[in-house]
């Protein structure tokens, strides 16, 4: 939203998700207090207990653990590009189609995924194993 408002374009500022903050890229994708309670629910279903930084930091930081050899890397950066995606959808659905937003079913999707992907992926066996179903 703060894109459009830059090209003259009049849209609704708020976030859709906690009607606080002004909607920009950095407060949708983790700095808002909705979907940054999704991702911190990932990070600590993944057993990732730190202290989460701005949107820009928690990019480096899954880079940085998408570079690692481990499943676990790797499991990471899928679950940050899945909750980045599911952000974006369920972001749409609130504002175009007055959809609502459920952290519960949005965690398991992601989860399901995880899962699923991994299944066939050697490196990911592991430590799919000591996740539980769901976060």
């Amino acid at each position: 939203m703060d894109r459009l408002q830059m090209i003259d374009i009049q849209a609704p500022m708020p976030c859709v998700f906690c009607h606080g903050g002004i909607e920009t890229h950095a407060n949708l994708f983790f700095e808002c207090p909705v979907t940054r309670a999704l991702w911190l629910r990932l990070l600590t279903w993944l057993g990732h207990i730190r202290n989460r930084g701005d949107a820009t930091h928690e990019l480096q930081w899954v880079c940085s653990m998408a570079k690692r050899k481990s499943g676990l890397g790797a499991i990471t950066s899928c679950a940050y590009a899945m909750a980045v995606y599911v952000m974006w959808r369920e972001r749409n659905l609130l504002r175009f189609q007055k959809s609502s937003y459920d952290e519960d079913r949005v965690s398991r999707e992601i989860a399901v995924h995880i899962h699923i992907r991994g299944q066939n992926l050697r490196k990911w066996c592991k430590p799919l194993s000591l996740l539980s179903s769901h976060p």
